[in-house]
């Protein structure tokens, strides 16, 4: 495989590589640092299309494209350093997997910053975040109706604790179409949806933030983002702080029936990979399931509440 590599990234670049480094990276995709004999580091990452736990055929292809127009959108407008992709293939001809090559881009993240990140960090983080959610989209970017795409995910993420007895499907029935129904905000502007210690970079040198893997990034409603970093618990209140001041708002709608269904979407996507993708120590996975259950019964008491409002108006 490191040949492979070697060979494409050297034709891309015209000089010898001398460094090859397997990087810690998703569940779906391998990630290679690759250095040339000039120091420039470049980043080899190649998937293959599944069909995800909640039975969506992933086509990787499609997610390496969305990631980099969300790349030279983000590029384009703010003053956020991202990758730049310089090519993705998925013609097989060379490599087995479709496969991207962008450039590494320096920082360390706020992960690898631990207690040194300072509240100032995630305060501008937070400024960023918002940045990239008042970010709009022309039409053309984003054709399907928010309210049909969230009530497909939602219902992809809950199917698979059915089997695990954490749903069941009358449940679903109920859920799911509830929110494909519910009003949602007219505009839509770009979501990264992995907001992390380990996709945020900084630059000590020159204060500036990177922002890396936007593989999940979507086009829809900016409270979507926040209640997936808030399932994540990995930000300060300094960068709630930064997010509000730049969007101009009071505070963040946490107790809306949206805010839920969008943490329950979240809860639900990492309770599943919690038991059948990766290796966590059982307190963590009945912590997660036990919030994922009391949303859950929240939101079915608030769904209930809702129709017999509807019915007696």
């Amino acid at each position: 495989m490191n040949r492979k590599i070697e060979r494409i990234i050297s034709d891309f670049s015209g000089e010898p590589v001398t460094v090859i480094k397997k990087l810690s990276g998703g569940i779906s995709f391998s990630t290679y640092k690759v250095l040339t004999e000039s120091g420039k580091a470049y980043v080899f990452r190649y998937g293959e299309d599944y069909v995800n736990s909640g039975g969506r055929h992933i086509d990787i292809a499609q997610t390496f494209r969305r990631e980099k127009f969300f790349f030279d959108t983000v590029s384009d407008r703010l003053q956020i350093k991202v990758p730049h992709i310089y090519l993705i293939d998925d013609s097989r001809t060379r490599f087995d997997y479709v496969y991207e090559i962008y450039d590494f881009i320096t920082g360390h993240s706020l992960e690898e910053l631990g207690n040194d990140a300072a509240d100032a960090v995630y305060f501008q983080v937070g400024k960023a975040v918002a940045q990239i959610n008042m970010t709009e989209l022309s039409n053309s970017c984003h054709t399907e109706d928010w309210g049909t795409f969230f009530s497909l995910r939602l219902m992809e993420r809950l199917i698979p604790l059915v089997k695990d007895g954490l749903f069941s499907e009358d449940e679903i029935n109920v859920i799911c179409p509830f929110f494909k129904k519910l009003d949602y905000p007219a505009a839509k502007a770009f979501l990264h949806l992995d907001i992390r210690k380990g996709n945020i970079l900084y630059d000590k040198h020159t204060g500036t933030i990177g922002l890396i893997d936007a593989e999940n990034a979507e086009f829809g409603d900016p409270l979507f983002e926040i209640a997936r970093i808030d399932v994540y618990s990995e930000m300060k209140d300094a960068f709630y702080a930064g997010y509000l001041e730049e969007m101009n708002l009071e505070r963040i709608d946490r107790s809306s029936i949206r805010y839920h269904g969008y943490e329950l979407e979240s809860l639900a996507f990492l309770t599943n990979v919690f038991i059948h993708e990766i290796d966590a120590d059982n307190e963590t996975v009945e912590s997660m399931i036990s919030r994922t259950l009391r949303l859950k019964n929240k939101l079915l008491s608030m769904i209930q509440a809702t129709s017999s409002t509807k019915e007696t108006a």
